[in-house]
């Protein structure tokens, strides 16, 4: 579990530097995106590392609610990314198109990541 997580960090260290990187090259309002982007890398990688916990201790203890998990897990993720674009639709900041494609990309980034350590830690239980 210490390695995928050590992973997930490591893709999230490095998907906020470059997305600062390839918005800059497009608009002068980039800068701004720097702390909500660290938010999110905040955000996602807490959700991930708890998700992960969770999943493991459900595949240790032979659960028959992991089908329940991997439904929840998904529309979870989907709830909290929809809660954060919207605190920061109302927190009245600026550069919205900017802000959605940095949390799509976290979400993208956390929904493949997380599929493949299911996948991962599915096929070693077997």
């Amino acid at each position: 579990m210490i390695r995928q997580i050590s992973i997930l960090a490591a893709v999230f260290c490095l998907l906020g530097p470059l997305l600062l990187f390839a918005e800059m090259q497009f608009t002068d309002k980039a800068a701004g995106q720097a702390f909500p982007i660290a938010l999110l890398a905040t955000g996602f990688f807490a959700y991930s590392t708890a998700s992960t916990a969770f999943f493991h201790y459900l595949k240790n203890h032979n659960s028959k609610l992991l089908v329940s998990y991997y439904l929840g897990e998904r529309i979870i993720r989907l709830c909290l990314s929809l809660a954060a674009a919207v605190a920061y639709v109302f927190s009245g900041r600026d550069s919205l198109l900017l802000f959605v494609i940095n949390l799509l990309a976290y979400h993208l980034a956390t929904m493949l990541l997380m599929g493949a350590i299911q996948i991962k830690t599915e096929k070693a239980y077997k």
